[in-house]
């Protein structure tokens, strides 16, 4: 059984052309595997994180998107009305399920 390589490594064997192939359906779940570790999303942390409690606090009192980013304006915070309208529906996804 031929040796388990990273995608990476598999690449530069390959152009070196010293592959010992194996089974053909295990080197194809190896590059798979090897595949989606690779092009795993990354967690993106917003600007706005830093006033989620402020945010949802305002929310729950029935601010609306534009009250939002007036209020992030005030407190020194350059975003976009669309921006804080995402953030919004992100999070009332996430209160919805808690």
């Amino acid at each position: 059984m031929a040796k388990k390589l990273t995608l990476d490594e598999l690449y530069k064997v390959r152009r070196r052309g010293k592959l010992e192939f194996g089974d053909a359906k295990e080197e194809l779940i190896e590059v798979r595997k090897a595949k989606t570790i690779r092009h795993k999303t990354l967690v993106h942390i917003s600007k706005l994180d830093k006033y989620a409690f402020q945010l949802r606090s305002l929310i729950k009192v029935g601010a609306s998107v534009t009250e939002l980013h007036f209020w992030l304006q005030a407190q020194g915070v350059e975003c976009a009305r669309s921006t804080v309208y995402r953030w919004r529906k992100k999070h009332e996804k996430k209160d919805e399920e808690q």
